[in-house]
C-alpha cells in the first residue's frame, strides 16, 4: 500500500508559478458561500477539495485533500454563473492572469465548469496554496468526458 500524498503548499507571485498553482486545483471543488472577501484587507480565500493529481494511479479514485487557496491585493471580485445562495460545488477548470495597463497589476480568472467564472481584480500575482487537511480518497476521479 502507498502512502498518501503529502502536504502541498506553494506560493506564486507571477504567472510562472500561478500556472502551477492552476494544475494543481484543476479539478478541485468549492462551495461559493464559503469563499471570503475581507475588502479592507484585500484578501480572497476560498476553502476547497483539491484532487490530488499527484497521486493518480495509486487507486481508481485518487484522493482528495482540504486545502485554502488565498489571494493578496484584491481590489474587487466578479462571478459570473456563480451564486453564492447555492448548496452544489463548483469545479475550478483553470486559473490565469490578465494583465492590466499599469505592471503588475491585472485580473486573475479563475475558469469554472458549466460556464462560471470569477474575475480578481489584483495589484499583483500574490497567491497562496495550502493543504490544510489529510489526503483521503476520493469518492469518484474526475470524468471530463461526462462534464466532471
Amino acid at each position: 500500500m502507498r502512502p498518501k500524498p503529502r502536504k502541498l503548499r506553494l506560493i506564486a507571485d507571477d504567472e510562472s508559478g500561478l500556472a502551477i498553482i492552476a494544475a494543481a486545483i484543476q479539478d478541485a471543488l468549492f462551495l461559493a458561500k464559503e469563499t471570503t472577501f475581507l475588502k479592507l484587507a484585500r484578501r480572497f480565500s476560498l476553502p476547497l477539495q483539491r484532487f490530488c493529481h499527484e497521486s493518480e494511479g495509486e487507486n481508481k479514485r485518487g484522493h482528495r485533500a482540504w486545502s485554502l487557496l488565498s489571494f493578496d491585493g484584491v481590489l474587487s471580485v466578479r462571478a459570473k454563473n456563480v451564486s453564492r445562495m447555492s448548496n452544489i460545488p463548483k469545479s475550478i477548470l483553470d486559473v490565469k492572469f490578465v494583465a492590466g495597463d499599469i505592471a503588475p497589476s491585472g485580473t486573475i480568472i479563475i475558469t469554472l465548469a458549466e460556464h462560471g467564472e470569477l474575475a480578481l481584480e489584483v495589484e499583483c500575482i500574490d497567491v497562496m496554496l495550502g493543504d490544510i487537511g489529510e489526503a483521503r480518497a476520493a469518492v469518484r476521479a474526475p470524468n471530463h468526458e461526462n462534464g466532471d
